[in-house]
């Protein structure tokens, strides 16, 4: 990934607005556990909401994408992408409270226990689990923790996937591509794989080899998040 300051200056917003949907998120459930109403989906003011908040974010790290080229028909490409990926980031977070609230409803927690546990300083999932009496593994799908991380990955990808179509359509003045290779970054989060890719550099068309963790073959893919083998 391209990183500059710029960039980093809304990856450091986007964090906090990840910290904001985990506590909002902890906080719909605690809210379901107590009053046993379940959401379904995220309402449209939910989803305005969040879209304010992360479009002006999303659409400001493919600020280099969007330069890449004066073309109007390339920027426009540029937008179309960005509002795919900002609704994808939607539906994913939809997803997530979705299949909280389906777990929700399997439980049997005692609300005045999980509300003593929470007072003491518990954290959520364990207070769930303590007052519930289950498995603490079944009960991943409440872990704002969890939340957190697969947003800071959905957040990766875009980022890999922006960076990408910047390097790919930037020429000089002779033009001339202006990126003629791309490195691969890890970004250090504990359950992220290719750690061992870290700092890889190929060429700006070139296929990164990635080793498959589930078959066990090597795999190649333009830049992380990428469909394989295509382009």
């Amino acid at each position: 990934m391209l990183y500059d300051e710029t960039t980093q200056v809304y990856i450091n917003q986007l964090s906090n607005i990840n910290q904001y949907l985990a506590d909002d998120f902890e906080a719909r459930i605690e809210e379901e556990l107590s009053t046993e109403e379940y959401t379904v989906g995220l309402s449209d003011e939910d989803k305005q909401k969040f879209f304010a908040m992360l479009a002006p974010i999303l659409l400001g790290l493919y600020g280099k994408a969007m330069n890449a080229q004066d073309s109007v028909t390339y920027k426009q490409q540029v937008y179309q992408e960005f509002e795919t990926q900002l609704n994808g980031l939607l539906d994913h977070y939809e997803k997530i409270t979705n299949d909280a609230s389906k777990k929700i409803q399997e439980l049997e927690v005692e609300v005045k226990r999980l509300k003593e546990l929470r007072a003491s300083g518990n954290d959520l999932l364990i207070s769930i689990h303590l007052a519930n009496g289950n498995n603490v593994k079944d009960l991943q799908e409440l872990s704002s923790t969890l939340l957190r991380q697969s947003l800071d990955n959905k957040i990766a990808q875009i980022q890999s996937s922006a960076d990408y179509l910047a390097a790919s359509n930037t020429v000089d003045q002779f033009g001339e591509l202006l990126y003629t290779h791309k490195r691969w970054i890890w970004s250090t989060l504990p359950d992220t794989r290719h750690m061992n890719m870290d700092d890889m550099l190929v060429g700006i068309d070139e296929y990164f080899d990635v080793y498959n963790e589930q078959n066990g073959v090597m795999d190649k893919g333009l830049y992380p998040s990428r469909p394989f083998h295509e382009r």
